[in-house]
C-alpha cells in the first residue's frame, strides 16, 4: 500500500476516534480487579487516549504506548501536565513491560505479528500479578485482515484463545464473526475474541 495513502488513512482514523468515550469493556473490567492491588494500568496501542482519560479519572497511574507518533501527540496535548501518565512510542516487541495491575489491549494486540506474539504474550502476562486483569481483543482466524497484504497480524481459534488464558479466570468473553465495517466505514469481515480475564495463578 502507498505510504502516503496509509498515513492519510490513519489521520482519518484518529480524527474519527478521538472524540469517542472510553470503551464500556474497560469499565466492566475494572470491576474484576482485586481492590488490594495498586491502581496501575498499561494501555497497549493507546491511540488518542479514550481509555486513558477514564483510567486517570478513576485514579490510576497509566502507561500508554503506541507504534505511531500522531496519536501520542494527541494524548500529550489532551493530558498535558498529568503527572500520572507516561507515554512511549513503541510496538509490542519493543516496549519494556513493567508490573501493572491492569492491562488493556483494545483492538491492538492482533497487530503484533504472529512470529513475535508468543514472547510478547508471555512478557505481558508476567507483568500482571495474581488478581490483575487483562481486557482486550484477539483476532479470529476468519477475519479478512488475516490474509490481507496490508496487515501483518496474529490470529487465533477459540481453542487457542483458551490456551492463552490458562491460569486466568474468564470474566467475560464474546466472539464476533460477521460482516461489518471499520471505523472509517469500509466493509470487512470481523472475527474477534473479546476477553476480560483475571489472573489466578503465577505463570
Amino acid at each position: 500500500m502507498d505510504h502516503e495513502a496509509t498515513d492519510a488513512r490513519w489521520q482519518q482514523y484518529y480524527a474519527r476516534v478521538s472524540a469517542q468515550p472510553h470503551r464500556k469493556l474497560t469499565a466492566m473490567a475494572l470491576q474484576a480487579l482485586d481492590p488490594e492491588l495498586s491502581k496501575t494500568a498499561l494501555d497497549c496501542g493507546c491511540g488518542t487516549g479514550s481509555d486513558i482519560a477514564y483510567l486517570l479519572e478513576q485514579g490510576f497511574d497509566v502507561h500508554g504506548f503506541d507504534v505511531r507518533q500522531e496519536p501520542l501527540d494527541v494524548c500529550r496535548q489532551r493530558f498535558s501536565g498529568s503527572p500520572r501518565l507516561q507515554l512511549t512510542q513503541a510496538d509490542f516487541s519493543d516496549f519494556c513491560y513493567s508490573p501493572v495491575s491492569f492491562v488493556i489491549a483494545n483492538s491492538s494486540l492482533f497487530f503484533c505479528p504472529q512470529p513475535a506474539f508468543p514472547q510478547v504474550w508471555q512478557t505481558l502476562v508476567a507483568a500482571l500479578p495474581v488478581g490483575g486483569v487483562f481486557s482486550g481483543d484477539l483476532l479470529g482466524v476468519h477475519d479478512s485482515w488475516v490474509n490481507s497484504p496490508d496487515h501483518d497480524v496474529s490470529a487465533f481459534t477459540a481453542s487457542e484463545v483458551d490456551e492463552l488464558f490458562a491460569g486466568f479466570k474468564i470474566i467475560y468473553r464474546h466472539e464476533r464473526d460477521e460482516q461489518g465495517k471499520t471505523a472509517l466505514g469500509r466493509s470487512k469481515h470481523w472475527h474477534m475474541h473479546t476477553v476480560i480475564a483475571r489472573k489466578v495463578t503465577v505463570q
